[in-house]
């Protein structure tokens, strides 16, 4: 295809229900007028198609996303395009934009966009292979990550590298942005092709080019000149014709030194100088925003003239105006250009600025726009009330799986606030709950519970001790009696009325005393909370799960099987089999069904169980000795006594540090029993993996080395080595792709779904 053809493209396609992303943040920018054409650029992009990556690495205004539109515009390949923002540093995010992006090429499987937009999926293990499948087959295209500089987190850049590794022949990643901090040096064994600003900087044919359609008549010498000055630096180009415009341009031409970080600051300075004062007030103040729109900057400014000036600016020929859709709705300032304006304002008017950017945390907070809320409150110097702000966001991210984005906030914040602001000493206990921190925290309940705060919280707890309790009710750092006094302290401080915390320490009390043995109280307090949690989905069915436990202790095999099967579609129909807190309901769903004769739907919720638990960890006792010992039990049910050994084995292990638990130990006891007088049994495999093997094998569709899995899981290469070891013999396979393969038809894996032997 020669340069400057088109390539056809078909209509976006729906959004495949993943929400929170802009969709002009997965399209091909707008092709402005009088761009100049970068023939030889487009041909050497052209020639590198035998290549996996493309890196176009220079600072801020080299012309890196204009370049990519015309090689977009060459190629006969389809363009995924992601312009990323500081929201994609979140792993999660990051991958369903992606995946966004390459649904306007081609619809992504239902199945898959299920997957990616269910809460609590994991990265490595869940998303990534499920994106990986749903590029098999595609034809070639390009995957063009734009301002990767935003990422800066090892998950994010891991999860790139992963993104990379699933990428088919044929098509391409290309990283565009001023920095690429993806390890490269393996990569470059295999094939990536490296542009840098030596290769962006523009030609003199290329300047007089840019000055001519700019209306600029310079001499040969003139245009020498300025490239010599502004080596080359298109923005500084575009820049220098906008200073020159209307003056004696070549005497002006010889004065400029783009030697000093190409003179950014002065050459700015100079353009402002030229514009109108209203102008110039404008650019001001409306770069306080990231992203704008005329009635965005009409209510932040409290002016009716937004769209006029922005229209104004745009046909000025102004060329760090970055229009974000085809319609012009939306706008952005060129990054170099923006952040000056930034600065300027706050040297000149901090008062202002601050005030500015008050204003717009509170706009974007009523739009929905919680992060940009969070980032601007910081920048106004309001650090309680981004500390508020968070709060009221934490726990939903975190039973949404997204604890990337929380870790964000909490970064912003600064680690200092977790014993400033009993808002954020909060917000950091739930996050060390997400990451299994009980370090963290201990720290953050023991700062919060200094503070004198003595009013509400942001996230409607109705005092301090209610946040710090329901907290610990959740970790349960002094086993089952623990979790008995902190659910009555929250209960204690409203009923669900005025308490948003109410129904789930119900829950958490209810269960407690049922596995003390306390069984009338539990099923009281269980019938209790149903009602009070109802609309969240992911507490309803875990109440569901515990009263079916309760009539199956009972013996009441029907009533069992009708609330546990209620809370299995609950979990189904939520997607909530990433939400690792809700194992129980799946835990139950095994017994239940193993109990009534259905042995491929026991395995089937077993094997999610246990997927669940491997990723629990140590951080919940009761739960890893609970769901052991449903699952043990099931196996017993199903005649396979050598997996109920195994899963008795396990639960023996968390009741050491969980030994107050004394309904479920002597429930324990009674199967280890059986297990050691009964006689044989089956060999599911569903059952037979331990938790240690589950976490290894959820790994092994990865890209990911036996090394590189070994640093995940914090164990020694030859500890994931045994345990790879004794999957295949469990799996009776003899390869890591053999393993996969048979894992992913028993259903042990996300993918093809379990079929019988």
């Amino acid at each position: 295809m020669g340069l400057g053809s088109r390539t056809v493209r078909h209509e976006p396609n729906p959004d495949p229900g993943i929400t929170g992303i802009a969709a002009g943040s997965c399209r091909a920018p707008t092709r402005r007028p009088g761009v100049v054409g970068r023939d030889h650029l487009v041909k050497r992009l052209l020639d590198t198609t035998h290549e996996r990556v493309v890196v176009l690495s220079a600072p801020a205004g080299y012309g890196k996303t204009t370049t990519m539109l015309l090689w977009d515009e060459a190629d006969d390949r389809g363009f995924a395009w992601v312009h990323l923002d500081p929201l994609d540093d979140d792993p999660v995010h990051l991958l369903r934009h992606v995946a966004l992006a390459l649904h306007e090429l081609e619809p992504i499987d239902p199945g898959v966009a299920r997957l990616l937009t269910g809460p609590g999926r994991p990265v490595d293990t869940g998303m990534l292979p499920a994106l990986g499948r749903s590029l098999d087959g595609r034809d070639p295209f390009v995957l063009v990550l734009d301002d990767v500089h935003v990422l800066t987190s090892r998950a994010a850049l891991r999860c790139v590298d992963g993104v990379l590794a699933h990428i088919p022949e044929g098509s391409q990643l290309a990283l565009v942005g001023r920095s690429v901090r993806l390890p490269l040096a393996r990569r470059r064994l295999h094939g990536v092709v490296e542009l840098s600003s030596a290769d962006l900087a523009m030609s003199e044919d290329e300047a007089a080019l840019v000055l001519r359609h700019a209306g600029l008549r310079l001499g040969d010498a003139a245009v020498g000149t300025l490239v010599g000055q502004t080596e080359g630096w298109p923005g500084g180009l575009h820049l220098a014709a906008l200073a020159l415009t209307g003056r004696d341009e070549a005497a002006r031409a010889a004065g400029f030194s783009g030697r000093d970080r190409l003179v950014a600051d002065y050459l700015v300075e100079e353009v402002l100088e030229g514009l109108p004062e209203e102008t110039v007030d404008f650019l001001s103040r409306s770069a306080v925003l990231q992203r704008m729109s005329a009635p965005l900057l009409d209510e932040l400014l409290e002016i009716r003239s937004s769209g006029r000036l922005l229209r104004e600016i745009e046909r000025s020929g102004n060329l760090f105006l970055v229009p974000l859709d085809a319609e012009r709705e939306w706008f952005r300032y060129h990054h170099l250009f923006g952040e000056m304006l930034r600065a300027r304002l706050r040297s000149l008017d901090p008062t202002t600025a601050d005030r500015l950017e008050s204003r717009a945390s509170a706009i974007l907070e009523r739009r929905g726009d919680v992060d940009g809320a969070v980032r601007h409150a910081v920048a106004a110097g309001e650090t309680e009330r981004a500390a508020d702000l968070v709060l009221r966001h934490a726990v939903p991210l975190v039973f949404e799986g997204r604890v990337a984005r929380l870790g964000g906030w909490l970064e912003l914040l600064g680690a200092d606030t977790i014993d400033r602001y009993p808002s954020a000493a909060i917000s950091w206990a739930w996050f060390g709950l997400a990451t299994g921190d009980q370090q963290l925290i201990h720290r953050a309940t023991a700062a919060a519970e200094r503070s004198r705060w003595d009013g509400p919280l942001a996230d409607g707890s109705p005092s301090l001790p209610v946040a710090v309790a329901t907290v610990r009710a959740m970790t349960a750092p002094e086993g089952l009696q623990g979790v008995v006094r902190d659910t009555e302290i929250v209960r204690r401080a409203g009923g669900p009325a005025a308490n948003p915390w109410w129904g789930i320490s119900t829950l958490l009390r209810g269960t407690a005393f049922s596995m003390l043995g306390e069984l009338d109280r539990a099923r009281g307090l269980l019938t209790a909370a149903l009602p009070a949690v109802a609309g969240a989905p992911g507490f309803e069915a875990a109440v569901l799960a515990h009263l079916a436990l309760l009539h199956l202790y009972d013996g009441d095999l029907a009533e069992a099987d009708r609330l546990a099967s209620r809370g299995l579609r609950l979990a189904e129909r939520h997607d909530l089999e990433g939400v690792v807190p809700v194992v129980s309901v799946y835990a139950v769903g095994a017994l239940v069904a193993a109990r009534g004769g259905r042995p491929a739907e026991a395995a089937r919720a077993a094997i999610v169980a246990r997927r669940m638990l491997a990723r629990l960890g140590d951080l919940s006792p009761r739960t890893v000795l609970l769901c052991n010992l449903l699952l043990a039990q099931a196996a017993l049910a199903l005649g396979q006594r050598a997996e109920a050994r195994a899963l008795a084995d396990e639960a023996a292990r968390a009741r050491r540090r969980e030994p107050s638990a004394t309904h479920l130990n002597l429930q324990l006891d009674r199967v280890r029993q059986q297990v050691a007088t009964g006689s044989g049994g089956g060999s599911a495999v569903a059952f037979a993996l331990t938790s240690a093997e589950l976490r290894i094998l959820s790994y092994l569709p990865t890209h990911l080395s036996l090394q590189d899995i070994a640093e995940q899981l914090l164990i020694s290469r030859n500890t994931a080595k045994t345990h790879a070891v004794a999957i295949y013999r469990k799996l009776g396979v003899s390869s890591r792709r053999d393993a996969v393969a048979e894992a992913r038809r028993l259903g042990l894996l996300d993918g093809e779904p379990q079929s019988p032997r």
